[in-house]
C-alpha cells in the first residue's frame, strides 16, 4: 500500500527520500477546521428579518500540521545533514505560491491546491534534525479541479451547445485560457442562458485566433489589424451555476472554433 505524500513546486516528497510520518502519538484523531463564512446583513425596515448583502470567507484553507522525516526513518541515516537541511528550505521556503498536490489518498484524487508553506520547523533529537513539522495556507479557501478542457466547433451563426459547471461553489467560474478561432468576419457574441450576459468582440476576420485569459483579464489576437481593445465589450466569458441548474447553454453568434480550460472550486477539506 502507498503512503499518503505530497508534490509542492514540481517535486515530489520521495524525490527527496522522505516520507509523511508523525512525531506524536494523538490516537489518529483528526480535526480538519475550514474556513468560515461570514454574512453581512442588513434589518429589512418591514419586519425583523434581516437581508445579506454578500458573503465572503473568515480566512484561507490551512493544513494541519505535517511531519516529514526520511523514509529510513528508523535506521543509521535517519538524520538530516546540513546540506539536506538546506535542500527542504530550498524546496519549501518560496515565499510565493506554487502548485501542491496530495498523493495516494483518494479524496484528493484530481484536485491540487495553490499555496505556500508557512510553518517550516524543524525536530531535533539529541541536536540533531529528525525531521520537520510544516503547514500550508491555501491560496484559495477550497482546492481545485485539474485542467478540464472543452472543444467545440460552430458552423452556422447563433449555433448554441451546453457545458455543465460542476464546481461546489456559486461564484462563477472563469477560464484560464480561451482561445477562439474565427470562421467567418462578423461580430462575435457568446450568450449564456443562466444570465443572458454576453462576451463580445466586434470585427472579428476569417483566420483570426482570440486569445483571452478570463481570470487575469487579458486579452491578444493575432491580427494586428483588428483593434480588438476598442471591440471587446469586456465582458470576460464565465461559467455559472445556481440552485436549479448547472447547465450553461451558449449561443455563439459566428461560425468558430471555442477551446478552453477551466480549473473548478473542490470542496473537500484539507490534511
Amino acid at each position: 500500500m502507498n503512503e499518503r505524500s505530497f508534490i509542492f513546486n514540481n517535486r515530489s516528497l520521495s524525490d527527496l527520500g522522505m516520507m509523511i510520518c508523525y512525531f506524536d502519538s494523538v490516537d489518529n484523531i483528526e480535526t480538519v477546521e475550514s474556513p468560515t463564512i461570514t454574512f453581512n446583513v442588513v434589518q429589512n425596515n418591514s419586519d425583523d428579518s434581516f437581508r445579506p448583502t454578500y458573503t465572503s470567507y473568515d480566512g484561507t484553507l490551512e493544513s494541519n500540521e505535517i511531519g516529514i522525516c526520511k523514509i529510513d526513518c528508523t535506521g543509521n541515516n535517519r538524520f538530516f545533514t546540513r546540506d539536506e537541511v538546506r535542500e527542504v528550505y530550498r524546496w519549501l521556503d518560496t515565499k510565493s505560491f506554487r502548485k501542491f498536490t496530495i498523493q495516494n489518498d483518494d479524496m484528493f484524487e484530481d484536485i491540487y491546491f495553490i499555496g505556500g508553506f508557512t510553518q517550516i520547523n524543524q525536530v531535533k533529537h539529541f541536536g540533531n534534525v529528525l525531521g520537520f513539522k510544516i503547514k500550508f495556507t491555501s491560496q484559495y479557501p477550497y482546492g481545485l479541479s485539474e485542467d478540464i478542457r472543452y472543444a467545440k466547433t460552430i458552423t452556422e451563426n447563433d449555433n448554441t451547445f451546453n457545458v455543465v459547471n460542476n464546481s461546489d461553489d456559486v461564484k462563477p467560474v472563469y477560464p484560464s485560457n480561451l482561445k477562439i478561432t474565427i470562421m467567418k468576419d462578423g461580430n462575435l457574441t457568446i450568450k449564456n442562458s443562466l444570465d443572458n450576459e454576453m462576451f463580445g468582440i466586434k470585427n472579428c476576420l476569417n483566420g483570426e485566433t482570440i486569445t483571452v485569459d478570463c481570470i487575469s483579464k487579458i486579452i491578444e489576437t493575432n491580427k494586428s489589424d483588428h483593434d480588438i481593445f476598442n471591440d471587446f465589450n469586456y465582458n470576460y466569458f464565465r461559467l455559472l451555476r445556481n440552485d436549479d441548474t448547472d447547465n450553461n447553454k451558449l449561443t455563439v453568434s459566428l461560425p468558430c472554433k471555442i477551446e478552453f480550460i477551466v480549473n473548478e472550486p473542490r470542496k473537500v477539506g484539507f490534511i
